[in-house]
């Protein structure tokens, strides 16, 4: 699964999140399927993690070259029978709901959510503050992409949300988790 949100105020946003989200899709497939189909079997391929690492790095090199100035947050997921793993840049989140509770398993990318991090804003001061749409990383162009990458052991009855910012900033992890229980 896959959320790339194009950054309104780039122009051309929209062209990056669906190139990056052909590459990285595009490499998935090619690399980790085929590896499971045994296809390509070699005894050196790339882990999991960095399939999906190395794929969001191709794909900041194609936001670049033809996205003439866009950008875009980007997020991916990756179910493999009981493992998830999350290839992440930006703002957009991944939710695991289990046994009635939310839990982000992302970090964002933004000033205002590291500066809470660090104890220097609350939340309710970052949610006030005018720099909270400046984020710290995403796929565009004159920067060198960072991605997080986060592995976490599912269960049969877990429910993942991947969403952009504009779930997240519109309604509460409150709101969140009871339209999952209510439609469970």
């Amino acid at each position: 699964f896959i959320v790339a949100d194009g950054m309104g105020w780039h122009k051309n946003g929209e062209i990056a999140s669906g190139v990056a989200a052909r590459v990285v899709a595009k490499n998935i497939v090619t690399k980790v399927y085929s590896r499971l189909l045994s296809i390509h079997n070699e005894p050196n391929d790339e882990s999991i993690q960095e399939t999906i690492e190395n794929s969001i790095n191709e794909a900041q090199k194609s936001v670049v070259r033809y996205a003439a100035g866009g950008g875009t947050t980007f997020t991916c997921v990756l179910i493999l029978g009981e493992q998830v793993t999350i290839g992440h840049v930006g703002d957009s989140r991944v939710y695991l709901v289990r046994s009635g509770k939310l839990v982000q398993l992302t970090l964002d990318h933004s000033y205002v959510e590291e500066q809470v991090r660090m104890g220097m804003m609350t939340h309710e001061e970052a949610d006030k503050s005018p720099m909270k749409h400046i984020l710290t990383r995403a796929l565009w162009p004159d920067a060198e992409v960072e991605v997080d990458i986060y592995e976490h052991e599912i269960a049969r009855d877990d429910v993942l949300i991947a969403c952009t910012d504009g779930l997240n900033k519109m309604v509460t992890d409150e709101q969140i988790l009871a339209t999952v229980l209510e439609m469970k």
